[in-house]
């Protein structure tokens, strides 16, 4: 420390005298101190701001704010009761494992995605506008959940179970939908692109009012033993939704 002292005070001693035009002067101090091993001491590093340093940890200023609540505020993005959902499941998604965002409020509390939520139980659950983008939800439990305008985009849902569950506006593009069991669903003006996977589901009693699909996917439902009924909430027949006939 004492050493660090006496070069900033030699450094100091030659700027002014560089300042008062005494540059022979300064010119002697200059090579004795480059003979003797003096350096200029190095300026401390600026910091970036704090909005710079989340971007770089991949955290929002908004998420930092969320997280900085505590626990408490946490948990209250999956459920303030979270009875009836796996604490694996419940967990993730409070930590931020599934983002969450605001139905038609644009507030974002997490940004994670890409969660390992495989057997989790959602049944009956309020996740309306909970992101589950690019996330492994197979063999799990959405049985009459609010799925209101959720994203399953690239997601896994392949034997999982959403019986009468509300799909209103959601988005299924790119979600694998392998052996998923659809019935007594409404999943009306929903998000649906050709990459979309669907096989074996079970849409008995569905509704799929106003949801574009592509002509060939609208045949293999049509297709089904399982394209009949009418769906209990709508009152809508599932093949009248499917426009079959």
């Amino acid at each position: 420390r004492e050493h660090s002292g006496r070069h900033r005070r030699i450094w100091s001693a030659l700027r002014k005298l560089i300042m008062s035009r005494s540059l022979t002067v300064a010119l002697v101090m200059c090579c004795w101190a480059a003979c003797a091993g003096f350096r200029p001491p190095r300026p401390p590093a600026a910091r970036p701001p704090l909005k710079i340093q989340l971007r770089q940890l991949g955290v929002s200023a908004i998420t930092a704010a969320v997280l900085a609540l505590g626990p408490a505020a946490q948990l209250e993005i999956a459920s303030a009761d979270t009875g009836g959902v796996t604490s694996a499941g419940a967990a993730k998604i409070a930590k931020g494992a599934a983002s969450t965002q605001g139905f038609n409020t644009g507030s974002v509390k997490t940004i994670t995605r890409g969660a390992a939520l495989d057997g989790s139980d959602f049944s009956g659950k309020d996740l309306k506008g909970v992101s589950f983008q690019q996330s492994l939800v197979r063999n799990s439990n959405f049985r009459s959940s609010n799925l209101q305008a959720a994203s399953f985009f690239d997601a896994d849902l392949s034997f999982s179970d959403l019986t009468g569950a509300t799909l209103n506006q959601a988005n299924l593009e790119l979600t694998c939908l392998d052996n998923t069991v659809l019935r007594d669903a409404v999943i009306t003006e929903a998000y649906v692109s050709g990459a979309t996977k669907i096989n074996d589901v079970d849409i008995e009693n569905s509704d799929w009012t106003d949801t574009e699909l592509r002509k060939d996917q609208r045949k293999y439902l049509c297709n089904l033993p399982t394209a009949k009924g009418t769906n209990p909430t709508t009152g809508v027949e599932t093949r009248e939704s499917l426009r079959c006939d």
